[in-house]
């Protein structure tokens, strides 16, 4: 796998954790918690969206 496959699977995790957690309810909470950008934290759920996983 390729750094950035593995730095994207990563941020997914960090973003499900905080997810499954229950304590963070918006998006830009969940982009400063987990130390990324807005723009990926928006990516990261649109995918989580297209996957039906959120």
């Amino acid at each position: 796998m390729s750094k950035v496959n593995d730095l994207k699977q990563e941020n997914e995790i960090k973003i499900r954790e905080c997810l499954y957690d229950g304590q963070i309810w918006t998006k830009n909470d969940l982009a400063y918690k987990t130390s990324l950008s807005l723009a990926t934290t928006t990516n990261i759920l649109q995918e989580m969206l297209k996957s039906h996983e959120i």
